[in-house]
């Protein structure tokens, strides 16, 4: 714990590895919780780098979702299977799960 008292930390070593080196082949996760432009190099639905950007924005997006999953006590994108159509609304609609009214109310500067 050392300075930081009871702050708590997340951490994810299930692609651990050099972040350079990480390719398609090789990455793994949930697909609900990756940000669009990793949604755009595992569906093909915009031409990508053949090398993928993996980066804090990545682990943040992916917190985002989390925070959202506790929040509401939902899975995010309900019960729709992350397949291209979802990831298409994703990636080139901005389709996003909303933060509930209720939320809203409590807590307003979540928006």
């Amino acid at each position: 714990m050392g300075n930081d008292g009871l702050l708590p930390k997340i951490s994810d070593f299930g692609t651990s590895g050099i972040i350079a080196e990480l390719k398609r082949e090789n990455v793994g996760g949930t697909l609900k919780y990756m940000p669009p432009e990793i949604l755009m190099f595992f569906f093909d639905v915009k031409e990508v780098d053949s090398e993928l950007e993996i980066s804090l924005a990545t682990d943040i997006y992916a917190l985002g979702i989390i925070l959202w999953e506790i929040a509401t006590r939902n899975i995010p994108y309900g019960n729709k299977k992350m397949d291209e159509d979802l990831a298409s609304k994703i990636i080139n609609e901005g389709y996003r799960e909303q933060i509930p009214e209720d939320i809203r109310k409590n807590h307003p500067t979540l928006t």
